[in-house]
């Protein structure tokens, strides 16, 4: 299925929306396009899901999204692309995904959003990156997860966010990140996570959890922020990790737990501050390395039970 338009597309639909393709699927738009669904929209490919649209890209289902491709999903939006849904979204693929975008990428979700991906996620933003989700995020890949952005991320969840990837996770981000979490946070990563933030060194990282963070690598991780990070919780933080932490902050990290800290290294943790580290734990702090702790400036601990260093 080919479509070519020199203009814009808009779409309204009183019921629901419902496509099977046993081969592909492309649109090339030299404007804007816009689909307005009461009901739910669902799309099977036997395929790829290929969209050019020039301008922005708009959709706003009344019920849930689920799509599942074939092959592989790209969109090359020239502007922006916004989504509001008010159930659920869902999107199975056994290829890739790769989103490319000239402006902004704002999705509104009112239920719970599902990612099964057999291959990578590539993202690429030249502004800012918001999520809003009334319900729980989970995303599942067999490969690796890459976002570039030239703004912000902005993350707002009521639920939890679960991450399980096959590969490795690398944010590149301009600006500042910042996450929302009503829930729990846990991430699975076969391989190696890498956070570059403040593409002027001016960067922060903000994360506020109303659970639990729980972190399993089997590879390395390394943060570099150009700003600050600082970390709210209000239950417990534990980290494995198969090789080795690296930590580089031009300037404070501050951590605020309501409950435990649990960090489990199988090789080295090294952290490089401009600023300060402050944590203020109300449980206890236990640190497992098989490798060595090295930090350069200043350490600053408040707990309020005790603190437990074991070497391996």
């Amino acid at each position: 299925m080919k479509v070519y338009l020199g203009g814009d597309m808009t779409v309204y639909l009183g019921g629901d929306m419902t496509v099977y393709l046993g081969g592909n699927m492309m649109v090339y738009l030299g404007g804007d396009t816009k689909v307005y669904l009461d009901g739910d929209m669902k799309v099977y490919l036997g395929g790829d899901m290929t969209a050019y649209p020039g301008g922005d890209i708009t959709v706003y289902p009344g019920g849930d999204m689920t799509v599942y491709p074939g092959g592989d999903i790209t969109v090359y939006p020239g502007g922006d692309m916004t989504v509001y849904l008010g159930g659920d979204t869902k999107v199975y693929l056994d290829g890739d995904t790769k989103v490319y975008l000239g402006g902004h990428m704002t999705v509104y979700l009112g239920g719970d959003m599902t990612v099964y991906l057999g291959g990578d996620m590539t993202v690429y933003l030249g502004g800012d990156m918001t999520v809003y989700l009334g319900g729980d995020m989970t995303v599942y890949l067999g490969g690796d997860m890459k976002v570039y952005l030239g703004g912000d991320m902005t993350v707002y969840l009521g639920g939890d966010m679960t991450v399980y990837l096959g590969g490795d996770m690398m944010v590149y981000l301009g600006g500042d990140m910042t996450v929302y979490l009503g829930g729990d946070m846990t991430v699975y990563l076969g391989g190696d996570m890498t956070v570059y933030l403040g593409g002027d060194m001016t960067g922060d990282m903000t994360v506020y959890l109303g659970g639990d963070m729980t972190v399993y690598l089997g590879g390395d991780m390394m943060v570099y922020l150009g700003g600050d990070m600082t970390v709210y919780l209000g239950g417990d933080m534990t980290v494995y990790l198969g090789g080795d932490m690296t930590v580089y902050l031009g300037g404070d990290m501050t951590v605020y737990l309501g409950g435990d800290m649990k960090v489990y290294l199988g090789g080295d943790m090294t952290v490089y501050l401009g600023g300060d580290m402050t944590v203020y734990l109300g449980g206890d702090m236990t640190v497992y390395l098989g490798g060595d702790m090295t930090v350069y400036h200043s350490f600053n601990l408040i707990t309020g039970t005790k603190v437990e260093y074991k070497g391996i």
